[in-house]
């Protein structure tokens, strides 16, 4: 395996801006409505909150954009689409889960 590459278009670029800034928001807004008493609706991850705690929820975010990173750099060519495969449902995870925390 060669070192990390870090040669990528603007577009690449901005999509993993993407992908980091809605896992940071998913993991807080979870907290944040956990925190207010909401359930956590994925039951796999109530799972995995009730059972290993909220740090391993986050360590497992931590987990997939660490693998992820690790294919875009084997396969550099996929690289938007891993993060556009990422940015999606994330980002729509942080719409609903604000959607729901505006609604308290």
């Amino acid at each position: 395996m060669g070192s990390l590459s870090f040669d990528i278009n603007p577009v690449e670029a901005s999509l993993w801006l993407v992908v980091v800034s809605s896992v940071v928001l998913d993991v807080y807004t979870t907290y944040v409505g956990l925190s207010a008493g909401l359930p956590e609706g994925n039951p796999v991850v109530r799972w995995v909150i009730d059972t290993l705690g909220f740090g391993a929820f986050a360590l497992g975010k931590l987990l997939v954009l660490g693998c992820a990173g690790l294919v875009r750099d084997l396969y550099p060519r996929y690289g938007p689409t891993i993060a556009l495969g990422l940015a999606v449902p994330w980002t729509l995870t942080v719409l609903a889960n604000a959607s729901t925390l505006a609604a308290l």
